[in-house]
C-alpha cells in the first residue's frame, strides 16, 4: 500500500504493525517517506519490520519533479523468502531488517579512523551467539 504522507500516516503505521500481529494479516509492505526521527516509527516500525531504504528520490510517472523526501519499503510480516525476492527486485535499495525470523541476532560494529584528514569507516558484521544466561523474569 502507498501511505498518505501527511499527518495521518501514524494512523496508518499503527494499522498495518496491527494486522499482522493480530493475524489477521501475513504481511503489510506499505511505501512510506523515510523518517526515522518521528514518533509513528519508533513506535511502528523500529524493531517492528524490515525496511529496505530506496536510493534516491522517486518521481511518478512523467513528473517533471521528484519526492521532497526520501522513501523506503516497510515490511511488516513476510517470510525470508519475501525479503529476499524484494531485494532481488530492488537491487540498488538497502535493508535493514529488524526481525530475525528465527535466526540469530547480528550487531554491526563499526570503527572509524581518520588518517591525513580523510576518515575511513569500515564494519564486522557478528552473529551473537547464545550464552545461556536467561534474562530476569
Amino acid at each position: 500500500m502507498r501511505l498518505p504522507c501527511g499527518r495521518s500516516i501514524h494512523k496508518w503505521t499503527a494499522k498495518a504493525k496491527a494486522e499482522v500481529e493480530q493475524g489477521n494479516a501475513e504481511i503489510v509492505i506499505g511505501l512510506l517517506p523515510a523518517r526515522p526521527d518521528t514518533t509513528y516509527w519508533h513506535r511502528d516500525i523500529a524493531g517492528s519490520a524490515s525496511v529496505l531504504f530506496l536510493r534516491g528520490r522517486l518521481r511518478f510517472g512523467n513528473a517533471e519533479q521528484v519526492a521532497p523526501f526520501p522513501s523506503c519499503l516497510v515490511v511488516w510480516g513476510g517470510s525470508d523468502e519475501v525479503i529476499t525476492a524484494i531485494q532481488a527486485a530492488l537491487p540498488d535499495a538497502w535493508l535493514s531488517q529488524c526481525s530475525t525470523h528465527g535466526r540469530l541476532p547480528l550487531m554491526i560494529a563499526f570503527s572509524v579512523e581518520s588518517q591525513a584528514g580523510d576518515l575511513s569507516v569500515s564494519t564486522q558484521l557478528i552473529q551473537l551467539k547464545p550464552t545461556g544466561v536467561q534474562p530476569p523474569q
